[in-house]
């Protein structure tokens, strides 16, 4: 069964009125009027997230984002919304997942900034994730931002030096000082490695 799209258009258009008004609640019965015509749109779905939120409904909102994630899976903007309710509801592993995922869809859309911005959201909720470290010295590197690549190809050495990753490690600090030749924080990295000494 297909929904009357008079009746959607009507609906969203009422419901971004009243958003824009701040009424929250009228928003969201407008938002589901909208969705009972078409309940997969990702507009609509979208919408209904950022008003439940705006009332203070985290739980509701996830349901409404998860959604839009669903049935626009090329669309970063659900997988952030989650990742920030996720954040507020103190679930960090679920937060960092939903993180990586709106950055490697930013990358898609050819986007590297807003995907760095979502790696570096990652990196500040999980110091140690290699994966995101990895791919924020990739992205910097590929930027031409290479202080900031040095930085994180640092952090790859000391993540992999703690797994016992020694010659990863020192590869990571060889890249750095490609980038960066004669670098202090790199030098003092290839010095510390060579000598056994824990990264800080």
């Amino acid at each position: 069964m297909t929904g009357r799209q008079d009746l959607f258009e009507e609906s969203m258009r009422l419901g971004h009125s009243a958003a824009w008004d701040q009424d929250w609640e009228r928003a969201i019965e407008f938002y589901r009027k909208a969705l009972a015509e078409f309940p997969d749109n990702p507009e609509a779905l979208s919408s209904l997230g950022l008003a439940l939120l705006e009332i203070g409904r985290p739980r509701e909102a996830l349901a409404a984002y998860n959604q839009a994630a669903r049935v626009a899976p090329e669309d970063p903007v659900p997988a952030e919304r989650c990742a920030e309710i996720f954040e507020q509801l103190e679930q960090k592993e679920e937060a960092v997942g939903q993180r990586k995922l709106a950055a490697d869809r930013y990358l898609k859309r050819r986007n590297p900034e807003k995907a760095i911005e979502n790696w570096k959201q990652a990196g500040r909720l999980s110091p140690s994730d290699l994966k995101v470290r990895s791919h924020l010295a990739l992205a910097y590197e590929r930027l031409g931002r290479r202080r900031e690549a040095v930085h994180e190809y640092l952090a790859v050495a000391s993540i992999m030096q703690k797994a016992g990753r020694v010659d990863q490690a020192l590869e990571a600090v060889k890249r750095a000082l490609r980038l960066l030749p004669g670098d202090p924080d790199a030098s003092k990295a290839m010095r510390l490695l060579r000598q056994g000494s824990p990264l800080p």
